[in-house]
């Protein structure tokens, strides 16, 4: 599993607090694994937090020696997978999906003697179609988009961009009616976007008719998830899909 999974991270707000979530964004594609049906979970209380509730920098090389130890006794006799883990309100939850579930008390009292600081708790449930997986770990579809918008501006910045300054940004929505991307493209003329290209893709489906708008914009985290988020649900208002974003390097 080491060699295809691909660890990724994004936060939001539950009950007014602040959420950290850590995956494996690759076992989307491979879930629910019908080898794996056993959910394991580690409940920590942390031991120094931020105002916020989260992990704070000086512990976490304790923490990932901790999760580590967590690890390897799991991906040994259990065979397990490491599917992510939820930071929120001093604690930490990890889950993992395991073959089987016989052992996994030892291990915890295990743990629980070698990080006694922690308060460990655990236990064990079948869910085979790995719905916490799905349904709780993995991010919402904003969030999603969260994730793809800083690995775009993570791949800028190597290349010199700062993202201070404004620029064309294009964007690609598609639609299955052409009545639904008329509607869309009234709404986002009166937002200031120009309509660079319509074309119809019939392999794309359900939603061939794509259209690519661009505009004037900024590109710094906060302002381009604004941004996304709001075309995505006017997408949505009409029955459309956000297919994603592009822009030029601009350096200073």
């Amino acid at each position: 599993m080491s060699d295809i999974s691909k660890w990724d991270f994004y936060q939001f707000e539950a009950e007014g607090k602040p959420v950290s979530v850590m995956l494996d964004m690759a076992l989307i594609n491979l879930a629910p694994l019908p080898d794996r049906p056993i959910l394991v979970w580690f409940r920590l209380k942390l031991q120094q937090t931020g105002e916020d509730g989260l992990a704070v920098r000086e512990e976490v090389e304790r923490l990932y020696e901790l999760e580590t130890d967590i690890e390897q006794e799991l991906t040994g006799p259990f065979a397990a997978v490491f599917a992510g883990k939820i930071t929120t309100g001093g604690f930490r939850d990890l889950y993992f999906y395991a073959e089987h579930e016989y052992g996994v008390t030892e291990v915890l009292e295990k743990l629980k003697s070698s990080y006694p600081e922690y308060q460990l708790s655990g236990g064990v449930k079948k869910d085979t179609d790995w719905a916490v997986y799905r349904e709780i770990i993995y991010p919402s579809r904003p969030e999603l988009y969260t994730i793809m918008n800083r690995r775009i501006l993570n791949q800028l910045k190597k290349h010199g961009d700062k993202h201070t300054k404004p620029r064309k940004v294009d964007h690609w929505i598609g639609f299955e009616t052409e009545a639904d991307r008329k509607n869309f493209i009234a709404k986002v003329i009166e937002k200031g976007f120009i309509i660079e290209s319509k074309e119809t893709m019939p392999d794309n489906k359900p939603n061939p008719l794509k259209v690519r708008i661009s505009r004037i914009d900024n590109v710094n985290e906060v302002y381009i998830n604004r941004l996304v988020l709001n075309l995505m649900e006017l997408a949505e208002e009409n029955n459309g899909e956000y297919d994603g974003w592009e822009t030029m390097v601009m350096k200073e």
